[in-house]
């Protein structure tokens, strides 16, 4: 075969050949619970979380949680489908971390409330991919002392495939719920779509609160990425392996830990298993 064949058969499978994945993803939480925008050079709070999101994606970070009840939120916000762009106007808060996302080409998820087409309120955690659109939303299915008064609890595990994996998406006291509901996330019923990472979003305000997060990923022998910021500003939240071992290091602020994880990649497509 003469050279010049040799150099286009190395081209067509170069170009052919499936792109290869890292071994390892980065992924961040932030522990900022809001009320000190200025600690960030911002005046405003939605100003101090996009500076950190920025600050643990230029650190490498392609996954990043931030804690529930944190976003500078009046109203709430409407459900925005699966698999589209929330607009500016209808929900302002999901549109900015939408942009932001689809800018630093990075998974990110945020707490917000969310309000459904009958005027239903919920606790949802919100994954926007690095396109910029809603890939999954759960809602909290355990509610938690005054949540029960004004919020709909969900009635439905949520996970979340991507090129590194299916995760599977928690709100704080979801922690409590029944075994079998967290059994039904992490093994996936069964039918092999089982989750090798769990993004979780919290207001826990007891002092232990990274030793429920340790016991979750021990237990169920899953990575466990926690944003908590409720025990003051980097405080409450952990990365931890399937052994229950905090891993990574604290990013170049207080309130962010990253933490390079093993990637599980999958064959099926992108998409997402839960409320709509």
């Amino acid at each position: 075969m003469s050279p010049l064949w040799l150099l286009r058969l190395a081209t067509w499978l170069s170009v052919s050949a499936p792109p290869q994945l890292p071994e390892t993803v980065r992924v961040a939480s932030i522990g900022y619970a809001g009320g000190d925008p200025r600690a960030f050079g911002c005046d405003r709070d939605l100003c101090a979380f996009e500076t950190l999101v920025r600050s643990a994606a230029g650190r490498g970070a392609s996954i990043i949680v931030t804690p529930e009840y944190s976003m500078p939120q009046r109203d709430a916000e409407p459900r925005v489908q699966i698999g589209r762009r929330p607009s500016s106007v209808a929900a302002p808060i999901q549109a900015h971390f939408s942009a932001l996302a689809d800018s630093l080409d990075i998974h990110l998820a945020i707490n917000l409330e969310t309000e459904d087409a009958k005027g239903q309120l919920f606790n949802s955690l919100l994954v926007f991919d690095p396109r910029g659109m809603l890939a999954a939303r759960h809602d909290k299915m355990e509610l938690f002392e005054g949540e029960r008064q004004t919020l709909e609890p969900g009635d439905t595990i949520t996970t979340l495939q991507t090129p590194y994996g299916r995760f599977g998406l928690l709100i704080c006291a979801d922690l409590y719920t029944e075994p079998a509901t967290h059994r039904a996330l992490v093994e996936g019923g069964g039918a092999g779509e089982g989750v090798s990472l769990i993004l979780f979003s919290a207001a826990w305000t007891v002092p232990v609160a990274t030793r429920w997060q340790a016991a979750f990923a021990h237990d169920w022998g899953v990575y466990f990425v926690a944003a908590n910021a409720s025990l003051g500003d980097g405080s409450g939240s952990g990365i931890f392996d399937p052994k229950g071992r905090a891993i990574g290091h604290d990013g170049p602020l207080r309130s962010i830990r990253i933490a390079d994880i093993p990637v599980a990649p999958i064959s099926a497509a992108a998409g997402s298993h839960g409320a709509q």
